[in-house]
């Protein structure tokens, strides 16, 4: 589904915080759990996607901006990955075309750490997109 997935410098500076266990963000409030979802899209340049802070236009869903997805690691040495899954459902008729998955509280200072961007996909009030975010350091 998604056409452009991308680490963003936060992201970058997060994963090394999180194995270093320092704080120099600022933004460590958890482990990477908020998603996000919206309707904008941003030009497919690395520089410009890798220095994102936010989605391009972020929407509400399910009463708030965001959902807290299940945090997971699987695997094994070269096979370990971090996941996140998260349901996200429409409060409204929407095309979403970007997800990202946000550091921080739901409501509070965050870092967008992970976007992908893809084709729209059109909901009606109360549907759901479930993402899976996997970030693999291979």
């Amino acid at each position: 589904m998604p056409t452009t997935n991308v680490l963003t410098n936060f992201g970058e500076q997060w994963v090394v915080e999180r194995l270093s266990g320092t704080n120099i963000s600022g933004l460590q409030g958890n482990n990477g759990s908020n998603v996000g979802w919206g309707t904008g899209t941003v030009a497919n340049v690395p520089a410009t996607l890798k220095a994102l802070t936010a989605l391009a236009t972020e929407v509400s869903s399910s009463g708030g901006t965001r959902v807290a997805g299940t945090v997971q690691g699987t695997g094994t040495l070269a096979s370990a990955k971090w996941v996140n899954v998260a349901a996200l459902t429409a409060t409204g008729a929407v095309t979403i075309t970007e997800a990202g998955v946000y550091s921080g509280t739901a409501t509070g200072a965050t870092g967008l750490f992970v976007r992908g961007e893809f084709t729209g996909i059109v909901l009606a009030n109360t549907e759901q997109i479930q993402f899976t975010f996997t970030l693999d350091p291979a």
